[in-house]
């Protein structure tokens, strides 16, 4: 099994972020040492956002920076992950050659066996062969706030926003796995709830179970506070208020995204 040196750039949103931190997972099961000074290692992942030009052309300007350090640092190979690979991989394998190995949202398991092939000398594109599951995660974000991840994708399909192109219809992932992972973080002065649209978790699965999900973190005698992102407004119903108005772990916080003020740009918005 490859024994490398691995770091990591993280760009984009919380959601992307717990995607990397699998990855890192993926690299600690494997035995590998992550290294906090990407000059130390020898495989750069390059976890990449595609939700703006702005955020594309970063991504983009990250890996060419990158690969502009071969010969200087230890630097042998780079892989490129998340959203950018995930949307664009058609434009981008042929014309990014500073690339070595391409993955998608959730090829976590793909990334050994991709390396395995570009250190034998082959570029490699992993991209759409995942299996979606809650698998480990190395937490980096600073010790006093971790993310969760409820859920993934949007079924909205607004006219501006790229979401369910990239990462597909809105799934929740299952209830008991969620508050196993929150478990496993260990000691968590703040625990960050994040998804596309927190507030719809479970519609896909028949009913919505929003509540029902913090509830049962809440009881996590590892979890001292919980905070609630991406409460989009026509899912904050009653039984959602007084949770947090009941519940002694539940900030007293709603993150709402405002998406404009007049009816005409939120009909042509979608």
């Amino acid at each position: 099994m490859l024994k490398k040196k691995f770091g990591m750039i993280s760009l984009g949103c919380d959601k992307n972020r717990v995607d990397g931190e699998r990855l890192l997972g993926e690299i600690r099961a494997n035995g590998s040492e992550i290294v906090s000074d990407i000059n130390e290692a020898e495989v750069l992942i390059i976890n990449t956002c595609a939700f703006l030009n702005a955020a594309r052309e970063e991504g983009i300007n990250e890996i060419i920076s990158a690969a502009g350090t071969r010969g200087k640092s230890k630097l042998e190979k780079i892989v490129v992950s998340g959203c950018l690979s995930e949307k664009f991989i058609g434009e981008l394998f042929p014309a990014l050659t500073e690339a070595d190995v391409f993955l998608g949202i959730h090829d976590v398991k793909e990334l050994f066996p991709a390396l395995e092939r570009a250190y034998q000398g082959e570029r490699v594109n992993a991209v759409g062969r995942r299996v979606e599951e809650l698998s480990a995660r190395v937490v980096s974000t600073p010790e006093r706030y971790k993310y969760l991840k409820i859920a993934d994708g949007c079924s909205n399909f607004c006219t501006y926003c790229l979401i369910p192109k990239i990462r597909g219809k809105y799934r929740s992932y299952p209830l008991d796995e969620l508050v196993e992972e929150a478990r496993a973080l260990g000691q968590t002065e703040e625990l960050i709830l994040v998804a596309q649209d927190t507030t719809r978790y479970g519609e896909d699965q028949g009913q919505n179970n929003f509540v029902n999900l913090i509830k049962k973190i809440s009881k996590l005698d590892n979890i001292c506070h919980i905070r609630l992102l991406y409460c989009y407004p026509e899912k904050i119903d009653g039984a959602l208020i007084a949770e947090i108005r009941d519940n002694p772990k539940v900030l007293k916080y709603l993150d709402i995204p405002l998406q404009h003020s007049e009816s005409r740009i939120l009909k042509l918005m979608g």
